[in-house]
């Protein structure tokens, strides 16, 4: 078995879809939310970099897997 590219791991192309979808809806959410003074289970808005970034990184993660879960069971 050959070893898969860099471009090979990002399939299928719905799943990729799905985990932009969801960066382009979290990360004005967190961009927000940070620059107006929430505070976030208890983080202040300069502890947000690392947890906002975290945060981000799901968005595009969580809906990523999912997709590509409910496309390989198909």
């Amino acid at each position: 078995m050959k070893e898969p590219q860099w471009y090979e791991v990002l399939k299928p192309r719905e799943a990729v879809i799905a985990g932009i979808v969801g960066l382009a809806v979290v990360y004005p959410l967190i961009y927000y939310a940070s620059h107006h003074g929430y505070e976030f289970w208890g983080y202040s808005p300069p502890q947000w970099k690392n947890l906002g970034t975290a945060v981000d990184v799901l968005g595009f993660a969580v809906p990523y897997v999912l997709v590509k879960w409910i496309m390989e069971r198909r």
